[in-house]
């Protein structure tokens, strides 16, 4: 696994051969990012404690933090810090 895709706690990240993780992006745990996602510069995935997926179609942007905190957060709504547990599909999280 790349220094930037990391397991926790047994739980490791799954990533489609068709999305786009920057080098200096960050994809940690029960991660599951599909196909035509970008996860772009100094972006962190951190689904350390519960699953987050990002479904095909969605990037997160530059610095953007996507963690998994037990409850749920929104579906469709750009955001620079997303919380929760719910699937991202045809999203943006951004910064700025």
């Amino acid at each position: 696994m790349s220094s930037n895709i990391l397991a926790v706690d047994g739980r490791s990240p799954a990533i489609d051969g068709g999305a786009w993780v920057a080098p200096t992006a960050t994809v940690v745990g029960s991660a599951t990012i599909a196909a035509g996602t970008g996860i772009f510069y100094g972006a962190v995935i951190r689904a350390d404690i519960e699953d987050i997926s990002v479904g095909e179609g969605s990037n997160v942007q530059d610095t953007a933090v996507v963690h998994a905190d037990p409850g749920g957060a929104g579906q469709g709504a750009p955001s620079a810090h997303a919380g929760g547990n719910r699937a991202m599909r045809e999203s943006v999280a951004a910064k700025g």
